[in-house]
């Protein structure tokens, strides 16, 4: 009877499985591509990964177009590819990361506009970046608008300028 080294089974992949993993980074580049200059910002990508597909754009041919795609696909394997995914899916609506993402944002709206002065503390000491004028300001306003409108109060402009200041912040 022979041994069978346990090491050598647990690291072997099959060639087809390679193959799946070389198009999902493929298609995962191409997916890059499609988004526009702002939500790419947000992707954590080498420069040359970056530079690649801000090539891509520029090329008219369709064929050039192809090859480049090839080097991307290329260049993925050397990327993080699970923070790219993850990154990717907070741009794209409706995908539960961005849901997420959009609940905290509604939760801090919410919070802010309900305790004030306390709130934007809180989030100040979280997110150090936020401009502390400028938002007390903003729930200020927000507060205002939502005595006027104790139904509804985050559908008031206030409110909602509020909220994109949020993301503003916590997001770019």
């Amino acid at each position: 009877m022979t041994e069978h080294n346990d090491e050598y089974e647990d690291d072997w992949i099959s060639k087809s499985e390679v193959k799946r993993q070389m198009e999902a980074l493929q298609s995962l580049g191409t997916s890059l591509i499609e988004l526009n200059k702002k939500q790419r910002a947000t992707i954590p990508m080498s420069e040359l990964l970056a530079e690649a597909i801000d090539e891509y754009d520029r090329l008219k041919h369709k064929e050039a177009k192809r090859r480049m795609m090839q080097r991307i696909g290329k260049l993925m394997r050397d990327e993080d590819s699970e923070a790219i995914q993850q990154a990717y899916e907070l741009t794209q609506p409706g995908s539960e990361a961005n849901v997420r993402r959009e609940k905290q944002l509604e939760s801090w709206r919410a919070r802010l506009i309900d305790r004030g002065d306390q709130a934007v503390f809180q989030l100040i000491e979280e997110f150090p970046q936020v401009d502390r004028q400028q938002m007390r300001n903003l729930v200020r306003n927000a507060q205002k608008a939502a005595a006027k409108q104790p139904d509804n109060p985050y559908s008031t402009n206030d409110a909602k300028k509020l909220f994109k200041a949020l993301r503003d912040y916590l997001i770019d």
